[in-house]
């Protein structure tokens, strides 16, 4: 059973479900600062209703799956998790990025 536990969480999906929360993590970082600096913004109820939608799914399938993978690594992988998964959560609750 540890085997198998193990395998789970330090396979393929996992791993490329962690680096997928620390670029969306990024991602909705670097609109913040565009949206501050330039002052642009996606225009349109559909496209913000999609865009919103595809960020929720994905950071949430991603969060999901990277949470094992970042545990077995360790303390500094779970924190880097962690502080990745708040960027996420607080720009999209306050609608920065979305």
């Amino acid at each position: 059973m540890s085997k198998n536990k193990d395998k789970q969480s330090t396979g393929l999906m996992p791993f490329l479900a962690f680096v997928a929360v620390l670029l969306i993590g990024i991602w909705a970082t670097i609109v913040f600062i565009i949206n501050q600096i330039d002052g642009i913004t996606i225009d349109g109820p559909i496209v913000g209703l999609l865009n919103a939608v595809g960020v929720a799914l994905g950071a949430i399938v991603a969060a999901v799956y990277s949470f094992r993978f970042a545990r077995a690594r360790g303390m500094v992988w779970f924190i880097i998790w962690v502080l990745a998964v708040i960027v996420i959560v607080v720009f999209i609750v306050l609608g920065i990025v979305i």
